[in-house]
């Protein structure tokens, strides 16, 4: 470069020799500007270039990362089509002695048999453990903090895990499971409230709250889903998280209830469950996604924690189940939320708290839907809320997913 200019300065100086000194100067100068602004364009380009380098070499690392996903999800896929194969085979096995023992035993053509579930059918069956139980009175007032609550109406108690003495569900086996549970709350004169936890082995996976009025139309429901890996011999249950006001309501107009049931064993193939580690902030636009920073469970990696949104791996008919909690504030706090497939609105809930007073209130849903692999699922607000979007221990605005079939 300065072999270069000083050949380019010899030529202006050799060009102007045979004028005057002031002309020579005033030429000297224009050139050399002439060559300053062109030195500084170089300079641009190059730090430009160096930009573009440095910008190219990120995206590349980001394309590394995401096929070296891509291949990772596509490995796990082979392997269930393989044991999903290797069970086809053997059920064919079977017709096939038992059409020879009997000649008389029709088979039913393949069109005709119901979709293949996650878990291949030699394993352990997923309805072999699920229970359902409710209180069948109201609870006795003010129950202290971790007050184990005990559901002593069983409707079904597949696998024998769930005890009505102690309100206690011992896993019989090993695998992932769901467990949904519901707290409700009426009218009295200390302001109705209780906020319930699900604990497995001691550990909060969960928490739901409600609240009612003094006085008037204080008739209040609110429940939650959660899904977490459980071994055999583990101890899940319901208790208190806190002291509660008056006591938790269960009659034959609104009951508070405690299920739970086998996903699939040992494993699941996609299943995940996060909440909001903290309240959002105050009066989010419309179309904001909820991004769930707690992971509990992850099954197959298709939750992601940085954006909020669910990137399904494989093709099938999948359930998600999502939550929203609000407490009393000063703007009377309001929030609508939504799931998109894709952008498109699968379905929503909203709920709303007041200025003073009985503000404790959260509400959930629960929507099937098919989706392919690649498909995009995310929780958004509807529109602009008011106030905060409400998590603590308390009370978890939550999200959680699973595949039903494939």
């Amino acid at each position: 470069m300065t072999v270069v200019f000083c050949l380019i300065l010899h030529l202006i100086i050799s060009t102007v020799s045979g004028l005057d000194s002031d002309v020579w100067k005033k030429e000297i100068d224009k050139r050399l500007s002439l060559l300053e602004e062109f030195n500084v364009h170089l300079q641009e380009e190059n730090a430009n270039l160096r930009s573009l380098f440095s910008e190219t070499q990120r995206e590349n690392k980001i394309l590394k990362r995401e096929l070296n996903d891509i291949v990772e999800r596509v490995s796990k896929c082979e392997e269930v089509i393989l044991r999903q194969g290797e069970d086809t085979h053997r059920t064919e096995e079977t017709s096939i002695e038992a059409m020879e023992s009997n000649d008389d035993l029709q088979i039913s053509s393949r069109e005709n048999q119901p979709s293949l579930r996650i878990v291949p059918p030699d394993s352990y069956p997923v309805s072999a453990v699920a229970f359902y139980g409710y209180l069948s009175k109201s609870s006795a007032r003010n129950l202290s903090p971790h007050h184990t609550i005990v559901y002593d109406t069983v409707v079904i108690n597949r696998g024998n895990g769930y005890n009505q003495g102690d309100g206690i569900f011992i896993a019989p086996v090993t695998g992932v499971y769901a467990f949904h549970f519901s707290v409700c709350v009426v009218t009295g004169p200390e302001f109705p409230w209780a906020s319930l936890e699900i604990t497995h082995n001691g550990n909060i996976l969960g928490s739901i709250f409600e609240e009612s009025l003094a006085q008037g139309n204080g008739y209040h429901c609110s429940s939650t889903l959660v899904i977490s890996e459980v071994q055999t011999g583990d101890h899940v249950f319901i208790r208190t998280h806190e002291n509660t006001r008056g006591p938790i309501y269960s009659e034959p107009r609104g009951r508070t209830s405690f299920s739970g049931w086998l996903l699939s064993y040992p494993v699941s193939a996609v299943a995940f469950y996060g909440y909001l580690s903290h309240s959002s902030a105050p009066n989010l636009p419309p179309h904001h996604p909820i991004v769930y920073d707690t992971v509990v469970i992850n099954r197959a990696n298709g939750y992601n924690k940085g954006d909020g949104i669910f990137i399904a791996p494989v093709t099938g008919v999948y359930a998600f189940h999502f939550s929203v909690c609000v407490v009393n504030g000063p703007e009377v706090p309001w929030v609508s939320l939504e799931l998109t497939l894709n952008g498109n609105s699968l379905g929503s809930t909203f709920e709303e708290g007041v200025v003073s007073g009985s503000g404790y209130h959260c509400s959930s849903t629960l929507i099937v839907s098919d989706v392919h692999i690649g498909d995009h699922v995310f929780v958004r607000t509807h529109e602009t809320t008011r106030g905060h979007i409400y998590s603590s221990p308390t009370g978890r605005t939550s999200f959680s997913g699973w595949l039903l079939y494939r």
